[in-house]
Order: C-alpha cells, then sequence, then structure tokens
C-alpha cells in the first residue's frame, strides 16, 4: 500500500505551483501574500516562512518555470512541429512577459545574461551550425525569441495585422 503523505502536495509545492499560475495571471506587484495563500489553501504567513516572502517566492516560481523550458530547449528548437512551440510553455512566457512590463523586475539585466533564453538558443543554434557565421546564429536567435512572444502576446491581433486594435488593448 503505497504512503499517503507521497501523493499530497506539502504546503511548499503548493504554494510554488499557485505563485506560478499567478504569475502567468497577472505582475508581480499585483501579488500579496494572501492572495497566494488563498490560491494555495495555505496560511499567509507560510510563503514567509518557507520561502522570506513573497518576492522570493515569486522568484523560485520563475526560476522552476524557466528550467523547465530550458531543459525543452534543443528539442524545441528543432524537433517541434509546432510553429510557435513556446507555447505549450504558457506559464513561463506570460509571466516572462509580465515581468518584463511591470518594471519592478530585472528583466532587463536579464536579458542581457548569458543564462537568457536568446543566449540559450544561440548556444543552440552555435552547435547545431558551427560553420555559420556567429552573429547570423545570435540575429536569428533574437528573431526566434521575439516572434514567439509576439505570437504569444498579439495572438488575436497577428491574425488581423500588426497592430493592436483598440478592442484588443486589455490583452496587451
Amino acid at each position: 500500500m503505497p504512503n499517503e503523505n507521497s501523493q499530497k502536495e506539502t504546503g511548499r509545492e503548493r504554494l510554488l505551483k499557485a505563485a506560478s499560475t499567478l504569475l502567468a495571471d497577472r505582475p508581480a506587484s499585483a501579488i500579496s501574500t494572501r492572495l497566494l495563500a488563498k490560491q494555495a489553501g495555505v496560511h499567509h504567513t507560510l510563503a514567509s516562512y518557507t520561502h522570506g516572502g513573497v518576492a522570493e517566492l515569486l522568484t523560485a516560481a520563475f526560476k522552476v518555470e524557466e528550467a523547465n523550458f530550458a531543459q525543452a530547449l534543443p528539442s524545441i528548437v528543432f524537433e517541434s512541429p509546432n510553429p510557435f512551440p513556446l507555447s505549450t510553455f504558457p506559464n513561463y512566457w506570460r509571466s516572462y512577459i509580465y515581468q518584463a512590463l511591470d518594471g519592478r523586475g530585472s528583466a532587463s539585466e536579464h536579458i542581457r545574461s548569458p543564462d537568457h533564453m536568446v543566449a540559450r538558443v544561440a548556444v543552440t543554434l552555435h552547435s547545431r551550425f558551427p560553420d555559420r557565421n556567429p552573429a547570423t546564429n545570435d540575429l536569428l536567435a533574437i528573431v526566434w525569441w521575439v516572434l514567439q512572444i509576439g505570437a504569444l502576446v498579439f495572438d488575436e491581433p497577428f491574425c488581423r495585422g500588426l497592430s493592436v486594435a483598440r478592442r484588443d488593448r486589455d490583452k496587451v
């Protein structure tokens, strides 16, 4: 008979899952300890106890989503039949966009980091096409990243053209 405790999520796991879901739904500045606790079904003090606070918990949740995406990155770039394979990681992409638009995060510093996904895509392209000019691979990585984000953020407006219609402004 399996141990029932091994099948239950801990409060820490529920908080991480709730933080990931909330980060994909709204900017970090709109996420409070009480909202996180309510979403996770735990007492609000658990966020501080397990992670040191809301900011640390949200960072941990983003890093989990980013790690899941990074692990799948090589197969996404070269093997996915989906033209926009990043849409299979909606929590990562939505939280990334909110982090970039929120202004409280360090998205601009993160983009210049060698750990940023653009740099990882470029490395993947360099390993796959070592004879290609490295600047070309870098540019292709940037274009790939921007197209993926654009397709996810402007899903419906892309169908109607490149501008965002007035009725769609609340979607971006």
